[in-house]
């Protein structure tokens, strides 16, 4: 053999020994010769830049023993069991530390540069004199020597090594999260060598999925943060050594265990995240395979069975912790009769700024929460049919031949599982429970077999959960039969009786689960959790009743403010119910707050995340009503920080929980500002109703001010006084606006559903912004500067700060009538829609167009010398028409322009028909507006909003952005009374507009009214057109009675004609420019 090929005695033993067998991992599957050197890597490895890896595991009879450079170790963490496979007893004496595998390091960190000690530089000869020595002849060399340096083996002395081998690993477990909530995990678990030798005929290990230490880190990590949470009793395979069962005799389970792991944890090591997301999409593919032999009724004749037991307690982990791709839509396969949907939403699809479209929460958090109560329900339904099959409830299911005496306890549990998962998925889904209550009470042949493996905490979280659950059916029953039968208990009251004769229930259940002190720690709090949100979706029936009423008696559209109306829809015992509802939802909330701190609510069950996500609706519903200062700052703030709680404990950047915490936090500032103070907390005793007093906001800062919350564990009583509930002594009373889509319960579908409805966040998205909007307007803006654009905006300004002044003016419609009005002394000139369509003999329903009406600007600006305002109508278009008409009317010589959000064609404002577009389209057409003006030319810009149709909160909601935006001035068409006008102006500290046509919706208010009222200006488009309209007509009648010669009594002498239209102002000029002298031709003529 050539000397090449002898290895250097290890140190410590004068026995050398022939490595003619020794070969690193990527020479030996290669099958080729592994040169190696005096260490590694081998000139194979060192020539393609791998790593040379040499395994430990030696076979009996044909490996030698690797060589002790081989055995080196960078970093042994705990396992998931509290200690390193050395430190257990059984193990110890069975391990030489110089079998201990080597481990490569994972934790992708570096030592600093700066902190390099003595000892490291000269520690490590033979890399400093290799790269002091090698001659750099090639690009190549310089590679090889930074991949040595890299390398993180090189340069261990081997006192180092003895240290590391010279006792066991004891290094705890670090977990560090990502910002996209992503738990990376430091290190991995240390098995022993049979376990490593038994993962690796795995044939996920050997198609390189993973390794054989990843997989039994993701076991061990699932066993010590999911499992706890789970009643599933997996427990067995805790234990390194019953590995092999599993793996051999429970395919599905093994998978399913590695399936939600890989979900939960990112491995170590370079490109973590993508493998863990390669991990598990491929893991998850394999279950469904799995899934889809038990529904097919398909067996492999082999040790591997998937129609076992351990199969349904994977279907039911897998209803706890689904994959990860429930959060994407199917793939497409085959033919799709429905290429496009007939519900097909144009609107809400685009991203503005940093607003997500409606259309991207609809996909991201309420469809995967409907196809995640999907999935799990047609799971349990697999896993139902299954046990029926094995004979899980069967009375005698010991006799049944599938089952070995063994899984007695397995089927038993399995029983109480199946029982409890299908009938509160059947509650959440509105659907009957395919399993019923006596399968609680069949006789049970094997109970001493039984009795001999219970487990005391288990068999007392079950007898809790299972009566919970019960209660939940009967609560179902009760209640939701069906929709008919909700609104005929709302319609006749008797939900009020129901709900008092299940209140003493749930009470019974929460006085003994409080005696219980055999409720297992972690599994408490799941408990409490389904507890209060049971409380709180069944007394919200009486929110339900509530709308109904109200819906009946007219109180129906969004923003309605006639509260006292509404007052008499809230019965008295619906007040304590409601204030149930309150402290139940803030109770689920607290504690899921809790689970957060202690790092538990990132791995809760789908079923847990539910209950949170629902009970916060819940409670934003029932203080919507109306809450007392208290409650409402103690509801809010816990609210807040279950928000940050889910927040920090999502699972990936695609966890529903994790979208909802965003979606929710990004309008409760905007549901908070909505409060108003309307009432005090005194009583009329004859009539009942509350006395109203003026509304006030409610602040961001009060609603934080006292994070005080009652105990919502009191035992409920439906019998408390009214007075209770509002006394004299308790502070104020705070509401929102009534929404009709404040009602709990969706009555559009087939069967009434307890979670998370895609219309559920409706009420939140139709709040109007009502914040208070602090704004500077500068008496100039633009890149290029408008005399008239500034004039104008400067008398808008005074106006706004003098109550005794305001811009007054009629408006016009051509060139002459604007002229007279500057002539009459008006400020300014108004050519309003109504009349320049008036001057085409057509009404103003969208017939005239930007070229029109461009012509028209530049014909008054010749004509005036005050600043002229236009109407701009819609923009006639898209957000880019509206731009380019500001930019028009800006050249054209417009000093101010009005963009109103009415669809096209649109409509003169107090006219029928009328419609308007959404609010992000409205917001759109703003702000190309205010673009344009900030880019380009300055003109004065007013939005104009129609919206007072759907509400005076959408008006308000809609003026306010447009102030944000960045107008110069909002105008809210047609607002009734005077009443109305100045509830706008105290709304609005900013420049107001109106405008007053005889006979019109506005009530007709002077100049001066409006003025006290605080606007700012006031136009009168309607008065010239109806003066020219008769004056004509009158003129016509008379001359057509007498056809007299001369002058007609109705009309102005014919010198008064020539002068209004300017013929004396023209001979001045003509005179001004007289000149004498002669013209000289081509030919050289002259004439005088």
């Amino acid at each position: 053999m050539p000397p090449s090929n002898q290895a250097r005695a290890p140190v410590g033993r004068g026995k050398t020994y022939k490595r003619g067998y020794v070969a690193c991992v990527s020479c030996r599957a290669r099958k080729v010769r592994c040169i190696l050197g005096d260490e590694p890597p081998c000139a194979k490895c060192e020539r393609e830049h791998r790593e040379c890896v040499f395994e430990t595991s030696r076979k009996v009879g044909k490996h030698r023993q690797a060589p002790r450079w081989s055995l080196s170790q960078n970093y042994v963490p705990e396992s998931s069991h509290g200690q390193s496979v050395q430190e257990r007893p059984s193990d110890t004496c069975q391990q030489d530390a110089n079998r201990t595998p080597r481990v490569i390091s994972s934790t992708g960190s570096e030592p600093d540069p700066l902190q390099v000690t003595d000892s490291d530089t000269h520690g490590n000869p033979s890399l400093s004199g290799r790269v002091m020595a090698t001659i750099l002849a090639r690009p190549r060399d310089a590679l090889d020597v930074l991949f040595d340096a890299a390398r993180p083996d090189v340069g261990e002395s081997p006192s180092s090594q003895t240290r590391e081998q010279g006792g066991p690993a004891r290094s705890k477990t670090q977990m560090a999260v990502s910002a996209s909530g992503l738990v990376s995990v430091s290190g991995l678990s240390h098995p022993s060598e049979s376990v490593l030798d038994l993962w690796d005929r795995c044939r996920f290990v050997r198609q390189g999925w993973f390794t054989a230490q990843e997989a039994v880190t993701y076991l061990d990590l699932f066993y010590k943060y999911l499992a706890p949470l789970s009643p599933v009793p997996t427990v067995a395979y805790y234990d390194h050594k019953n590995h092999e069962q599993l793996i051999v005799e429970e395919p599905m389970l093994c998978c399913t265990i590695l399936m939600i792991a890989s979900r939960y944890f990112v491995l170590p090591g370079a490109g973590g995240i993508s493998r863990s997301h390669f991990i598990h999409h491929r893991l998850w593919q394999y279950c469904e395979l799995l899934i889809r032999r038990i529904m097919f009724g398909q067996e492999k004749y082999s040790t591997a069975k998937t129609r076992i037991v351990g199969s349904i307690e994977s279907l039911i982990l897998i209803s706890d912790w689904n994959p990860r791709s429930v959060h994407f839509p199917p793939e497409t396969e085959g033919w799709d009769g429905e290429l496009i949907s007939p519900a097909y939403d144009r609107r809400n699809r685009l991203q503005t700024s940093e607003d997500v479209p409606l259309i991207r929460w609809r996909e991201d958090v309420f469809e995967p929460a409907k196809r995640s109560e999907r999935m799990s329900w047609m799971l349990l339904g697999a896993a139902v049919t299954l046990g029926y099959e094995l004979g899980v409830f069967a009375d005698g299911y010991s006799n049944t031949p599938l089952l070995a005496n063994s899984q007695h306890v397995r089927v038993y549990r399995a029983r109480k599982l199946l029982y409890t998962y299908v009938t509160q998925m059947a509650v959440r889904m509105g659907c009957p429970s395919p399993i019923l209550d006596n399968v609680l009470f069949a006789p049970d042949p094997s109970q001493d077999n039984i009795t001999e493996h219970k487990n005391r905490q288990w068999e007392v979280y079950m007898k809790s959960w299972t009566e919970l659950t019960r209660l939940m059916k009967t609560a179902s029953a009760m209640f939701f039969q069906s929709i008919s039968y909700v609104k005929q208990q709302l319609s006749s009251g008797r939900y009020s009786t129901l709900l008092q004769h299940f209140a003493p229930s749930l009470a019974q259940w929460h006085d003994e689960f409080k005696k219980s002190t055999d409720t297992p720690k972690v599994l408490g709090p799941l408990l409490l959790i389904e507890y209060h949100h049971l409380r709180a979706y069944t007394s919200a029936l009486a929110i339900q009743a509530v709308v109904e009423r109200a819906v009946v008696r007219g109180v129906s559209w969004i923003g309605d403010t006639s509260r006292e109306s509404l007052d008499g829809c809230v019965l008295p015992h619906d007040q304590d119910f409601i204030r149930d509802v309150i402290l139940s939802s803030s109770k689920v909330l607290q504690i899921a707050t809790e689970m957060a701190i202690d790092g538990m609510l990132r791995y809760a069950p789908l079923r847990t995340l539910v209950c949170v996500t629902s009970s916060s609706v819940y409670l934003l519903k029932a203080i919507s009503l109306g809450a007392h200062h208290t409650d409402l700052h103690a509801s809010l703030h816990t609210l807040d920080e279950c928000i940050s709680a889910l927040r920090s404990s999502g699972t990936d950047d695609m966890d529903f929980s994790l979208r909802y915490a965003s979606l929710i936090e990004k309008h409760v500032d905007r549901f908070r500002a909505n409060f108003i103070s309307e009432r005090v907390a005194t009583m009329n005793p004859d009539h009942r109703r509350y006395h109203l007093q003026t509304p006030e906001p409610l602040t961001s800062t009060q609603s934080r001010e006292q994070p005080h919350m009652h105990n919502a564990t009191s035992n409920y009583s439906g019998q408390q006084p009214t007075d209770a509930f509002v006394t004299p002594q308790m502070d104020s009373w705070w509401a929102q606006p009534f929404d009709p889509n404040i009602a709990p319960f969706n009555f559009n579908g087939e069967g009434v559903s307890i979670g998370l409805e895609l219309d559920s966040l409706d009420f939140l998205l139709n709040l109007p912004q009502t914040q208070d909007i602090p704004v500077t307007i500068p008496s100039s803006r633009g890149k290029i500067p408008s005399l008239q654009a500034s004039r104008l905006r400067s008398m808008v300004l005074e106006a706004h700060n003098d109550p005794n002044k305001i811009v007054a003016h009629v408006c016009s419609y051509d060139a002459l009538s604007s002229k007279l009005c500057e002539e009459a002394g008006f400020p300014i000139v108004f050519l309003a829609g109504y009349a320049m369509a008036s001057a085409f003999a057509l009404p103003d329903t969208g017939y005239i167009a930007f070229q029109e009406v461009a012509a028209k600007v530049q014909e008054v600006v010749r004509a005036t010398s005050v600043p002229v305002l236009v109407d701009g109508d819609t923009g006639y278009g898209g957000p880019m028409n509206v731009r380019r008409t500001v930019e028009g009317f800006a050249r054209a010589g417009a000093a101010g322009i009005m963009i109103e959000d009415q669809t096209w064609p649109k409509r003169c404002g107090h006219t029928k028909g009328k419609a308007v577009v959404s609010r992000s389209e409205a917001y759109a057409r703003w702000r190309a507006a205010v673009d344009a003006r900030n880019e380009g030319l300055d003109i004065w810009i007013m939005a104009r909003t129609d919206s007072l149709i759907h509400g005076y909160d959408e008006a308000l909601a809609r003026a306010r952005e447009a102030i944000k935006i960045g107008v110069d001035c909002v105008f809210v068409e047609a607002l009734p009374d005077r009443e109305t006008m100045l509830r706008l102006r105290k709304d609005l500290d900013f420049p107001v507009f109106a405008n007053i046509i005889e006979g019109g919706k506005t009530e007709n208010l002077s100049a001066k009214d409006l003025a006290e009222l605080g606007y700012s200006a006031v136009a009168y488009p309607w008065t010239l057109v109806a003066a020219k309209l008769k004056s004509i007509r009158e003129t016509l009648e008379a001359i057509k009675g007498s056809f007299m010669v001369g002058k007609p009594p109705t009309v102005l002498s014919y010198e008064e004609v020539c002068e209004g239209v300017g013929f004396n102002r023209y001979y001045e000029m003509e005179e001004k420019y007289q000149y004498d002298g002669s013209a000289t031709g081509s030919n050289g003529y002259q004439w005088a």
